[in-house]
């Protein structure tokens, strides 16, 4: 090569020897993303399970804090998550003199990736409401496919949890108004939790 004249260099070579810095790049992201903060805990969509007339699916038994507790059933009242593929909705809901209340809510939806990217969208707007805080479960409900438990957040502490859990297609969802002043999930919740985990994989396994 004569003096003065610089190399060029072709672009296979240009390309290999951007490879080095690629990958490096690609290992700095991933580490980022890794300690950035808890992410949703999800394992996977799930396979089918069999389909089940939700009323059979549901809980029977009041939640175990003092009544009296006043109780009410409803099917197929949600319209809006039809959007998602939803088949069925069934909805039992107790209620205290005092106001609070306890509900337990079932969607069976077309296939378990519809129901997936039903609780995404739903789990993404309820934490964009403000004021609500997403706390990993502490122990994963028996037989889920993914678990989610919601604090909204006031004056007495939690003022109200929400718990989403999914088994495949169905999505089961606990909803409490009973203020909790820690920022764990309560034990009678946490009970109510793993019996209605137990109700519905004992007809529907995974």
């Amino acid at each position: 090569m004569a003096a003065g004249r610089t190399r060029r260099v072709r672009r296979p070579e240009l390309l290999l020897s951007l490879v080095p810095c690629l990958t490096g790049a690609v290992v700095l992201l991933v580490m980022l993303v890794s300690v950035s903060g808890p992410a949703p805990v999800q394992l996977s969509a799930g396979g089918p399970r069999p389909d089940h007339p939700l009323r059979n699916l549901a809980l029977r038994d009041a939640p175990p804090m003092p009544g009296p507790w006043t109780e009410s059933y409803a099917e197929n009242f949600d319209e809006t998550a039809s959007a998602w593929g939803l088949e069925e909705n069934a909805l039992r809901r107790w209620t205290r003199p005092d106001g609070v209340e306890f509900a337990e809510t079932l969607r069976r939806f077309t296939s378990a990736d519809t129901a997936a990217q039903y609780l995404v969208d739903r789990n993404r707007a309820l934490v964009e409401q403000g004021e609500v805080v997403d706390y990993p479960p502490r122990q994963w409900p028996s037989g889920a496919d993914e678990a989610r438990y919601f604090c909204e957040r006031g004056a007495r502490g939690c003022e109200q949890w929400w718990i989403r859990t999914r088994y495949g297609q169905y999505v089961l969802e606990l909803r409490s108004t009973e203020p909790t002043r820690r920022d764990e999930i309560p034990e009678w919740l946490a009970s109510s939790v793993r019996a209605a985990s137990h109700a519905l994989t004992a007809v529907v396994p995974g």
